[in-house]
């Protein structure tokens, strides 16, 4: 048994007292210390828990928030703006306005309603119990675990913000990677550099490159339906090349040296035997040239 003086100093009353109440203190000692221990337990898990959870940061405030459940009074009055959106009155005072909601918006609406009144009901049996409420909606919708999940989360975010209805977003995400005003005009200046006529194959061979990808952080590059879409895009347009088209290169080098030194001296050696037409359209008098056979030349018009 301890003395008196070898207990701690925070546990010496002023009176005396018996071994009794020592064996008692003892206990009590023993029992702080444990549930210390306890605590300290307690918050390790919790730390890693949060740790596992997130960082910390504004975003898991937020995560958290969805997922605490709303009190009673909080879930009533959502419910009552939830009908004004889907049931929005008439100026007049009688009956009911269109909400002008898409079937997407006011389904989910819906669900959100009905989850709410199962909720606050005192009569359901769900009656503030928020996952099981949940699941007895999708059951009704005839969902699964997923949507009561989604339930939960649109109707918590609804609850903390009112402007967090679940819009459909069907369509918003289809931004194409041209409206990057950077990659625009990059591409321009290498269409530009190819020359007066482009192709789609032009853009997607130039997106394959791998200094491309990377700079634009892209795992493979665009199919050429893409290229055309692309081009559209930028202002260009089809069309197809003349068959005949024409091309002036009669004052290329190689054109002026031929015409120079082989076409006009073979015309010179032809013309002594050609036939000469008049002003007026009639053939001269050729009795005079030194041949009498006469060299026809026939023009021909590629076109």
């Amino acid at each position: 048994m301890p003395s008196k003086d070898d207990l701690p100093q925070q546990y010496i009353p002023d009176t005396d007292i018996d071994s009794e109440d020592l064996v008692e203190m003892e206990d009590i000692e023993v029992g702080e210390k444990e549930a210390e221990d306890d605590r300290d337990l307690s918050e390790n898990e919790d730390r890693d828990q949060s740790d596992r959870e997130g960082d910390g940061g504004a975003q898991d405030d937020t995560k958290k928030k969805l997922w605490e459940c709303p009190t009673v009074v909080q879930a009533k009055i959502a419910y009552g703006r939830i009908k004004l959106i889907l049931h929005p009155p008439r100026n007049t005072g009688k009956g009911y306005k269109d909400p002008k909601l898409d079937l997407l918006l006011r389904g989910r609406l819906e669900g959100m309603k009905q989850f709410l009144w199962t909720y606050i009901n005192p009569e359901s049996r769900s009656y503030n119990k928020w996952m099981a409420a949940s699941l007895e909606m999708a059951m009704a919708f005839e969902k699964g675990p997923w949507f009561a999940r989604r339930l939960r989360e649109w109707t918590s975010a609804y609850i903390e913000e009112e402007k967090n209805l679940p819009f459909n977003v069907y369509g918003t995400w289809n931004k194409s990677r041209i409206d990057d005003e950077d990659l625009k005009q990059e591409i321009l200046a290498h269409l530009l550099g190819i020359g007066k006529y482009i192709c789609a194959a032009d853009i997607s061979r130039y997106m394959a490159r791998n200094e491309v990808r990377k700079r634009y952080r892209m795992k493979k590059g665009i199919t050429e339906r893409t290229a055309r879409n692309w081009l559209y895009r930028l202002g260009y347009r089809w069309t197809l090349e003349p068959s005949g088209q024409y091309v002036d290169g009669h004052e290329r080098d190689d054109v002026v040296k031929y015409r120079q030194d082989v076409f006009l001296p073979r015309w010179m050696a032809f013309e002594p035997r050609l036939r000469i037409w008049s002003l007026d359209g009639k053939d001269e008098d050729t009795s005079t040239r030194p041949t009498s056979r006469i060299l026809v030349v026939w023009f021909h018009d590629e076109s």
